[in-house]
């Protein structure tokens, strides 16, 4: 048999544009950045450097390979050497395109090729169109500016992952497309969640033995799998794919990953060459004995992939959960075709590491396969509508974004249709249209359905806690983000969602414990150490607050906190300074932040006229309006009530 074509020929595979850039102006980068990779092109730049890489080899690479390099000049990128030796590289290939950032010319030597100007580029989407008809011309492409007669598109905060905003909400829900986990240890976890030890089970990420790295997308899309069908039966307990995979890879036995995960049960399994052909040996481990409850092996042959799969459920369901069901429970929206039900794991694993937009718009087109294979696959119509959320948040375009949050609730909706007893698709639409559409009401319906259905997955559960803290029900999102912790005890992404249900039901201690616990996992996490400090200094910490906040890298919500600590101060010039320096940077794509800012200083009437402004555009900071403290001196006002009753927290 014939190894999986894994390497497929997709138009973004490597990267094709080289960013340069000075680190001084990295927020105003970063925008100019992902605004290029949403056009479709694939970027490398100094954000993408991991741990333990090479700088030197790594940025030799990307830039030999580059079929474009930008070179964002501005007053600091003119003085550095690195700058300048990058874009003498381009120059000599003639793939240099020069931007301006605040209308800095280029050193001499690097005059020849016209520089665009940038200033203001989020206003006047025209120097956007010079940069996209420079890159097309060097990726012997086509360009068309835009139809802008709509609304003028705003700008967008993206961090050194890629998340705008409205991405950067949707990691604490723990979605697949919000980056990847890094764990620095463990913290006790058990004490503050449901015991779920009972009839708990963890999947850990099946081993490629096969000898060849095009399987793994095979090995760990099965694990992924029964993981997501095993969690649909609501007798057990699965433990999230994110918290699995960490400590696995931690040389411990059994018995410690179970007291890690506060889990009965662990599943392994290995995808390695029989005599005849490819064998997947799948072991059920009881973790207090440490002894397998069951060991087997089953032939792997493509065209059973899928019954393969519920053989290993069937079979852990008999053995765990004797009064349910004693097979899968599948049913309407399963895959039946298993070509599709591959092209959905190639996808699924693309997500799941997905560094960059490209790598997204990839795993979408492994799902549209899936789609186009076997139309009435709902989870794979479910993905699409993730996506398409993902690159709604990332598109400078005021009708991109529009076009894309309508395919987004297109495919959450067809996913629902065809599998109405799936409760995270339930819950998929629901944030799609919480999140995205900002209607609240809109969002109870679907959320109502999930619950009834029976939350059963960490991200569901989040997502299920996030639209209670937004309707006001916070005693309950607390309750949903507890169990979702429960089941993804390493996650930050847990941690943090049951820090803002903390926050929201205006527990700041434990808040801030658990927004804590999410920076020991993942210390340069985006946005958290925001919202820690806001935590502290609306308990009355500010001094500790100020030093958590100037530790922030997203300006989005560190300008907020840089005011909120201001104001306690009686310091309302540095809060005025904080307010500028937010709106100089995103314009309106900062309503609600402004908003924040101003309620918190006093300028009630400010804060209302720029919440409604924030409303006109759909700001998904909306969201949090219902319970924001920043928010409390409007609460009393008419007009404010009456935006949460057309928002749908309120009746």
């Amino acid at each position: 048999m014939s190894a999986p074509d894994d390497n497929e020929s997709e138009p973004h595979a490597e990267t094709s544009v080289f960013f340069s850039y000075s680190r001084q102006d990295q927020a105003q980068a970063l925008p100019i950045i992902q605004a290029i990779e949403a056009a479709g092109y694939s970027v490398w730049w100094d954000g993408m450097l991991e741990g333990g890489t090479s700088f030197l080899e790594t940025t030799e690479a990307a830039l030999e390979r580059a079929k474009a390099v930008v070179v964002l000049w501005s007053r600091h990128s003119v003085t550095s050497h690195w700058v300048r030796d990058e874009a003498t590289s381009g120059r000599e290939r003639e793939r240099m395109i020069p931007l301006t950032l605040d209308g800095t010319m280029p050193p001499l030597g690097f005059r020849q090729v016209q520089v665009i100007d940038m200033r203001g580029w989020h206003k006047a989407p025209e120097a956007f169109d010079d940069l996209s008809r420079g890159l097309a011309k060097l990726h012997d492409r086509d360009y068309s500016p835009p139809d802008r007669r709509g609304p003028a598109p705003t700008g967008a905060n993206v961090e050194a992952g890629g998340l705008s905003r409205r991405t950067a909400m949707l990691a604490g829900l723990g979605l697949g497309t919000v980056g990847v986990l890094g764990v620095g240890g463990f913290y006790a976890l058990r004490s503050s969640g449901p015991n779920i030890r009972d009839k708990g089970l963890a999947i850990l990420p099946f081993e490629n033995n096969v000898g060849d790295p095009a399987y793994d997308y095979l090995a760990q899309g099965l694990s992924s799998s029964i993981r997501d069908a095993l969690a649909m039966n609501n007798v057990l307990r699965i433990v999230a794919r994110s918290s699995s995979h960490a400590v696995a890879k931690e040389a411990i036995g059994a018995q410690a990953i179970a007291e890690r995960l506060n889990v009965s049960h662990i599943l392994e399994g290995r995808l390695e060459r029989g005599p005849e052909g490819l064998q997947l040996t799948t072991s059920l481990v009881d973790a207090k004995s440490a002894f397998q409850r069951w060991v087997g092996s089953l032939d792997y042959a493509e065209d059973q992939v899928i019954a393969l799969r519920d053989q290993i459920v069937t079979r852990v369901v008999s053995t765990l959960a004797s009064e349910a069901e004693s097979g899968p429970r599948t049913g309407r929206g399963d895959a039946t075709n298993p070509e599709a039900f591959l092209e959905f794991l190639k996808g699924n694993e693309r997500l799941i590491s997905a560094a960059t937009l490209a790598s997204i718009q990839d795993a979408r087109r492994n799902f549209e396969r899936a789609i186009a294979l076997d139309p009435d696959f709902a989870r794979a119509h479910g993905w699409v509508s993730e996506i398409y959320m993902t690159l709604g948040a990332y598109a400078t375009e005021t009708d991109m974004a529009k076009a894309l949050l309508d395919q987004a609730e297109a495919s959450a909706r067809k996913a629902v249709d065809l599998a109405p007893d799936d409760a995270l698709l339930h819950a998929i639409l629901g944030t799609v249209l919480q999140t995205g559409r900002v209607d609240i009401g809109g969002a109870a319906e679907p959320f109502a359905r999930a619950a009834e259905l029976g939350l059963n997955e960490a991200s569901g559960l989040s997502r299920y806690a996030i639209f209670l803290m937004s309707s006001g029900q916070t005693k309950a999102a607390i309750d949903q983000a507890i169990t979702a912790r429960a089941l993804d005890p390493l996650n930050a992404a847990a941690s943090e969602t049951l820090g803002l249900a903390f926050f929201a039901d205006r527990q700041y201690e434990a808040a801030v414990r658990a927004y804590r616990t999410a920076l020991s996992f993942q210390p340069d996490r985006y946005s958290t150490r925001a919202r820690l400090a806001s935590a502290l200094i609306f308990n009355g910490q500010v001094d500790d607050g100020a030093a958590e906040c100037a530790r922030e890298k997203n300006l989005m919500e560190r300008y907020p906190c840089d005011a909120y600590v201001a104001t306690r101060l009686s310091d309302t010039a540095a809060a005025a300074v904080a307010l500028d320096n937010l709106i100089a940077t995103f314009g309106d794509a900062g309503a609600y932040q402004q908003a924040q800012i101003q309620a918190d200083m006093g300028a009630l009437q400010q804060a209302m006229e720029t919440l409604l402004k924030a409303e006109s555009l759909k700001d998904t900071g909306l969201s949090l309006a219902g319970f924001d403290p920043a928010l409390d001196p409007l609460r009393g006002r008419e007009d404010f009530k009456a935006l949460l009753v057309r928002l749908g927290m309120t009746d």
